[in-house]
């Protein structure tokens, strides 16, 4: 803050500058929207594939999971900072970052999260090879997404990298194969 104006001056300017307009309404909305559907998706990537049992077969397989969470962690954390450079973009006052800027800090992160939770689990189950490149493809495609912010709109961006992550997530519930394996099935005979 300026060291020349006093605190509450300085206070009443900072809110005037990050007042939304009403053109940021509908982006900054978009970005909230976006950013709980990232959130909820994200948590059911992380929770998708059951761990317990590939952590016990071997000791090696522990340590580079536990180590592992290390990007994990620090990818969510800057994920939250990405989500409020996104939001702080959308009225465009002093002091923002840019759009693609903003996009970019919540691509980023994201990426190494799907990146780094799918050789987690692909350690603990078998490196699926395939899998892998399709996780490195949505990764991708969230990367351009973020570049794009700029032409698509921040709020837009936001809400296709969680469509994106959702379809990842219902793609990889369909085809991954130990997934059918541990659930109950219902068969007309159950449902009474």
């Amino acid at each position: 803050m300026e060291t020349g104006r006093p605190f509450k001056e300085q206070l009443a300017l900072r809110a005037v500058a990050c007042t939304p307009n009403e053109h940021s309404v509908p982006a900054l909305m978009a970005v909230a929207c976006g950013a709980v559907l990232l959130v909820f998706s994200v948590w059911w990537w992380y929770f998708e594939h059951p761990s317990e049992k590939g952590l016990r077969m071997e000791r090696g397989t522990a340590f580079f999971w536990g180590y592992g969470h290390y990007f994990v962690f620090a990818s969510v954390a800057a994920l939250g900072t990405g989500f409020e450079l996104a939001a702080g973009s959308t009225h465009g006052g002093a002091g923002t970052a840019n759009v693609i800027t903003a996009g970019l800090c919540v691509t980023v992160p994201l990426a190494v999260y799907l990146m780094v939770t799918a050789v987690l689990q692909g350690r603990l189950d078998g490196m699926q090879v395939g899998r892998l490149l399709f996780v490195g493809g949505v990764a991708a495609v969230v990367l351009l997404l973020g570049a794009a912010a700029e032409a698509l709109g921040i709020g837009v961006s936001v809400v296709l990298m969680g469509v994106v992550v959702v379809c990842l997530i219902v793609v990889d519930e369909l085809f991954h194969p130990g997934h059918s394996a541990g659930r109950p099935r219902l068969d007309s005979s159950d449902a009474r």
